[in-house]
């Protein structure tokens, strides 16, 4: 019984943190494109922003019907955390001092160094806090698709069935869990993560 209940948390946290960590590097990525681009940010821009409008029950809800549900939980933390890095990094870029970098450019400094001394330190902190608030965006949004969705062998499924059992001491039980994990891991990026004074 107990292994069972920490296998069903080690496979959501397994899919919940790979839909994390792609929404992070595409986020990242579409950041800096958005960021450095204003053709890119006007053609994205729509894109961006109906993911953030609409309601995560309804993405899931919509998810069900074209997706496996063990991959929904994945594809809902993704889509929950990709807006917040992409929104982040674009408003660090964005928030470059640009007379900084006229008055290095004018010093003769190279883009690398201008990356390096300038951007790099000026986005990083966007950057931190995105990913740990998307964290838990991804951890609390992935679980609610797998109670709504009730992927065999996840920590969503046990709530779902504790609950239609009547079983309350599980449920209060799972979720404490949820809520215990989703501190430990907020915890463990902002150890390895921070900031230098």
């Amino acid at each position: 019984m107990l292994s069972g209940f920490w296998q069903a948390v080690g496979s959501s946290l397994i899919h919940i943190l790979s839909g994390f960590l792609a929404a992070v590097i595409l986020g990242f990525v579409c950041g800096l494109l958005s960021g450095n681009s204003e053709m890119f940010k006007t053609l994205t821009n729509p894109i961006s922003r109906l993911i953030r409008s609409v309601p995560v029950a309804a993405f899931i809800i919509l998810a069900w019907l074209w997706i496996p549900s063990t991959v929904i939980p994945s594809f809902i933390s993704f889509l929950m955390v990709f807006p917040i890095v992409w929104l982040q990094v674009e408003t660090g870029l964005l928030s470059v001092d640009k007379k900084l970098v006229e008055m290095a450019t004018v010093l003769d400094m190279s883009k690398k160094g201008i990356i390096t001394n300038i951007k790099i330190p000026t986005v990083l902190p966007f950057f931190r806090q995105s990913v740990i608030t998307g964290l838990g965006f991804a951890w609390k949004s992935g679980v609610a698709a797998e109670v709504i969705c009730n992927p065999t062998g996840s920590i969503g499924a046990l709530l779902s069935n504790a609950k239609s059992n009547l079983e309350y001491t599980r449920v209060f039980a799972v979720v404490l869990t949820i809520v215990i994990l989703s501190l430990i891991l907020e915890n463990i990026i902002k150890f390895f993560w921070r900031e230098t004074k």
